[in-house]
């Protein structure tokens, strides 16, 4: 018998690292986290005791000195408030923005064999991160990776929220066996009641708030915008409220 081929796996900017859990899920796949970073010490907690990686670094901005070993698949998720449609849109020209470079400076050192970053839909879609973006493929393919930019939607994927989000796929040119196809989408859509806990009459009340005066002005403020903007009940329509979400995004 053939010994198993193991996938070396890095991320930067690792949050929970949710695409480790992907990757475990693919069937005949087995994996080796090499190194995660992120400088928010509940993400590196949870990393590291779900994860395990064999190295994680606290700061995605390393020294030389600090270089993480070369992988097969590397993943970065850098900030997205500069670009995000919520945040400054100051793209590059906010330090956050500056941290596309991390993955960049990544690929140039190790080459690894599949390269991939996730952000916001706007560094696709909007004419003034266009510059930015066609320098961005245009370095990868520089040093020998062929690029792929497309924007996908989570609820086109049996999720149950309206989240899109841009990804480039690099592919290093001399490690392609096969043409690349971005997933197709599920035909059935999946909605939030699926994964609600059923209603309880002793303890799910009508019109019960949250605890704490932030929670419950958001919920006020998210079921206002919902019926004035989109026209929705709320006595005969499921709303989902992130309470704990700042102001800013409900205005």
């Amino acid at each position: 018998m053939a010994p198993k081929r193991i996938i070396k796996v890095g991320s930067d900017f690792s949050g929970m690292d949710t695409a480790v859990v992907a990757l475990k899920r693919l069937k005949h796949l087995h994996t080796s986290l090499e190194f995660c970073s992120d400088n928010d010490e509940k993400c590196k907690q949870f990393v590291q005791e779900v994860h395990a990686p064999k190295r994680f670094f606290d700061n995605a901005m390393r020294s030389k000195e600090e270089q993480p070993p070369a992988v097969d698949v590397y993943i970065n998720t850098p900030p997205c408030q500069s670009f995000s449609m919520g945040g400054n849109r100051q793209g590059i020209h906010d330090q956050r923005g500056r941290l596309l470079k991390v993955g960049l400076k990544y690929a140039a050192a190790r080459h690894p064999k599949v390269w991939v970053l996730e952000n916001v839909p706007t560094i696709a879609k909007f004419k003034k991160y266009a510059p930015m973006r066609k320098r961005l493929v245009s370095a990868l393919e520089s040093i020998g990776y062929k690029v792929f930019v497309k924007v996908l939607d989570a609820r086109s994927f049996r999720l149950a929220q309206m989240r899109r989000r841009m990804f480039i796929v690099a592919l290093k040119a001399d490690s392609i066996v096969a043409d690349f196809k971005w997933p197709k989408a599920a035909t059935a859509k999946v909605k939030i009641r699926k994964h609600l806990d059923k209603f309880n009459p002793k303890v799910d009340k009508p019109g019960r708030l949250p605890r704490g005066v932030h929670c419950q002005k958001m919920v006020k403020m998210a079921y206002k915008d919902a019926h004035q903007r989109a026209r929705l009940d709320a006595l005969t329509r499921d709303i989902i409220v992130d309470h704990m979400a700042a102001k800013k995004i409900f205005t």
